[in-house]
């Protein structure tokens, strides 16, 4: 396998960690594939080919940041987390144009969606499939869609379905029988329209998941 992608991201971890921390890093060795760092650069190198909205020099720059910020070593195993996807959000708000001062429909709002986008992120890590396959997922044993447990328990909130380009089409292809246990997208309207008309939320959406979103 070629390595050169996984040595540039090598390449950019190790350029952050000596501009914040002030020391210099070399993560990979002059066999790349035989250092033990490289699996993780290598994971890494996959989650930006199935994940191509995500800014990579932003996501990298977003966990040696944190570290920096809270007094904690950095290493390249903090690239693939769960956490990681977190990290990266907080630090895209971080670097926007909001408030600090925010309104409480905003702060909720924002909230909600990055919460959702972070469950979204994982569980179709764990599955190995894309994002906006989530909705139609089924167990081998199940004739419900597991989404119907991420709605019901709140892992994917409303603010996130009124903006999902995957759940519209998901819903309008549910059964009768069953739709009106789900969110019902007419109702939906109006989260998203406040969603578009505030300009903050939807340059947030649109930065971190431009084609999920119905706008």
């Amino acid at each position: 396998m070629d390595s050169n992608f996984e040595c540039l991201l090598a390449k950019k971890f190790d350029s952050n960690i000596s501009r914040y921390f002030k020391k210099p890093r070399k993560s990979l060795g002059k066999v790349p594939e035989n250092s033990k760092n490289y699996k993780y650069f290598s994971e890494l190198s996959k989650i930006f080919v199935e994940f191509p909205y995500i800014n990579q020099d932003l996501y990298i720059e977003a966990q040696v940041y944190w570290a920096y910020n809270n007094k904690q070593h950095c290493n390249p195993s903090w690239l693939v987390t769960e956490n990681s996807l977190r990290r990266y959000l907080e630090f895209i708000e971080t670097r926007s144009s909001l408030p600090v001062q925010r309104v409480d429909f905003k702060e909720q709002v924002l909230e909600s969606i990055k919460q959702s986008i972070s469950f979204a992120f994982s569980k179709s890590l764990e599955l190995g499939i894309n994002i906006s396959d989530l909705f139609e997922f089924k167990k081998p044993t199940s004739i419900i869609p597991e989404c119907y447990i991420w709605i019901l328990n709140g892992s994917l909130s409303k603010a996130y379905l009124s903006i999902s380009k995957s759940y519209y089409k998901f819903y309008k292809s549910v059964d009768v029988d069953i739709k009106g246990d789900f969110p019902d997208i007419e109702n939906l309207e109006k989260m998203r329209r406040l969603i578009i008309l505030n300009k903050d939320l939807h340059r947030f959406c649109k930065s971190i998941i431009p084609t999920e979103c119905n706008f």
